[in-house]
């Protein structure tokens, strides 16, 4: 209840290719001029409640570590690599960011609230950089979310090193 149901939106995750916990997602619609960037983060507080011993655990773990041998989880695995891991084709509560933003990436509207989402794709790094380069082709509902979404990050970027931001290779 008090939800907003996202479920038909295009939405999609980006991460390593030997990720097993996909927390964050990305949507992106046109609306008149404005495109709305949606960020959509699992909703690990709906399951974990704040100061139980779950929640205790992960803040003095502080993230997940990733060692040549495995990785060790901040939340136990049922949770990370299951309730709320964002997968694709299975309904999840989220915490959306909704970005209504001008071509220039000018941030006009800002609103949170918990969702519903379902995951359309998975992607790691790799995949997303073959689609960029041309090497891969896109299916429509992806590239339809790539042109809206790459040039806001393009702008994003250029205004961010106009201010000067730091630059690391």
């Amino acid at each position: 209840a008090g939800r907003v149901d996202l479920t038909s939106l295009f939405t999609f995750t980006v991460d390593p290719a030997t990720a097993r916990d996909f927390d964050d997602a990305l949507s992106f619609e046109a609306r008149g001029d404005d495109i709305v960037a949606y960020v959509h983060i699992a909703d690990v507080a709906y399951y974990v409640p704040e100061g139980s011993v779950v929640d205790r655990e992960a803040l003095d773990r502080a993230t997940s570590v990733y060692v040549a041998t495995g990785v060790e989880p901040m939340l136990p695995a049922v949770l990370s690599s299951d309730v709320c891991c964002l997968q694709p084709d299975v309904d999840r509560k989220a915490v959306t960011v909704e970005m209504t933003m001008s071509a220039e990436a000018e941030v006009r509207a800002v609103r949170f609230y918990r969702s519903t989402i379902r995951s359309d794709l998975r992607l790691d790094y790799e995949q997303l950089e073959e689609l960029f380069n041309g090497t891969r082709a896109a299916p429509p509902d992806l590239a339809s979310a790539l042109a809206l979404g790459r040039p806001l990050s393009e702008a994003v970027r250029e205004r961010r090193n106009r201010r000067g931001s730091l630059r690391i290779s």
